[in-house]
């Protein structure tokens, strides 16, 4: 997945590039390629959030590793209220890391 392999330098900005390329020609997304997105881009909550959208727009369920990539942005940024949105979202089993990240944003 190469959007995956981005996620290793934390290339955010590629990340996002190959998934609007990817929308752009059709390519089938899957819940893997969102999350490896939403990892590289653990420094920007804004755009974890707009990954986690697409994600609910394409149908994906967003695996407990998305939702922790999303919450460790939120709490990396100082966003508490995004972070306890994702919290409690009913998709979401939380758990200590979870947590942690909700109680330190």
């Amino acid at each position: 997945n190469t959007v995956g392999s981005s996620l290793c330098g934390g290339q955010w900005a590629i990340s996002l590039s190959l998934l609007g390329v990817a929308c752009i020609a059709s390519v089938q997304l899957d819940i893997i390629g969102l999350s490896s997105a939403c990892k590289a881009c653990s420094s920007r909550w804004r755009s974890t959030l707009q990954l986690l959208r697409q994600a609910e727009a394409f149908a994906l369920l967003p695996n407990c590793i998305f939702y922790g990539a999303a919450m460790t942005a939120c709490e990396k940024s100082g966003q508490w209220f995004p972070a306890l949105r994702i919290l409690v979202t009913p998709q979401v089993h939380p758990d200590v890391v979870n947590f942690n990240a909700a109680i330190s944003a």
